[in-house]
């Protein structure tokens, strides 16, 4: 009786432990595939960069932070991609495509310890913190430096790329909300692109 009764337990305990197994590894595919459904929900399709959903999330997250006065320093670059109109009209959407994947290299080539996002058909925004924080005037100088000159005409050159670039920083002394930062950041855009285009004094 003693020997049935041995096999008939650890039969039992092996399809326990089966079945907690089991359920273990269902949950990890679960998991799995959870965090893979939220990295395609918050992914640009086109340039693989963050979309205006992970945007809005960043945005909110930062605004906790600022409400706990917990928030690190931090600045908005607001980029505005120029002749992409022109590009699609004159050559057509793949071409288009092409050139903002080649424009959204640049900038997180340049912005590379930053997340960029992609919150517009030619809008893109990265949010600086640490060394991009700190090298924020060095490092839109060197994106300035590493564009082609502003063009409305054709042809342009195959490597053609013009982006309109504004920055502002977090004060909290003045500011309450992450918008703040980001309203100054979009007007200090449009002068640059402005300025690129020749329309300032």
């Amino acid at each position: 009786m003693l020997p049935e009764f041995g096999n008939h337990f650890l039969q039992s305990y092996y399809e326990r432990l089966n079945f907690s197994l089991e359920k273990f590894r269902y949950t990890l595919t679960l998991e799995h595939i959870n965090k893979r459904l939220l990295d395609v929900m918050n992914r640009d399709p086109l340039t693989g960069v963050n979309n205006r959903m992970a945007y809005e999330n960043k945005e909110a997250h930062l605004q906790s932070e600022i409400n706990s006065e917990s928030v690190a320093p931090f600045a908005i670059a607001m980029f505005d991609i120029n002749s992409l109109k022109l590009i699609n009209d004159s050559y057509g959407h793949e071409a288009g495509d092409e050139y903002l994947l080649r424009s959204c290299h640049l900038l997180c080539q340049v912005f590379k310890h930053s997340p960029v996002y992609r919150v517009g058909g030619d809008e893109f925004i990265a949010v600086l913190t640490g060394e991009d924080y700190a090298n924020r005037d060095a490092l839109e100088k060197h994106l300035n430096e590493s564009m082609s000159p502003y063009s409305s005409t054709l042809p342009l050159p195959p490597d053609y790329i013009s982006a309109a670039c504004g920055i502002a920083v977090y004060d909290p002394s003045s500011d309450t909300n992450v918008s703040d930062v980001v309203n100054r950041a979009d007007e200090a855009m449009y002068k640059d692109k402005a300025a690129k285009k020749g329309l300032t004094k």
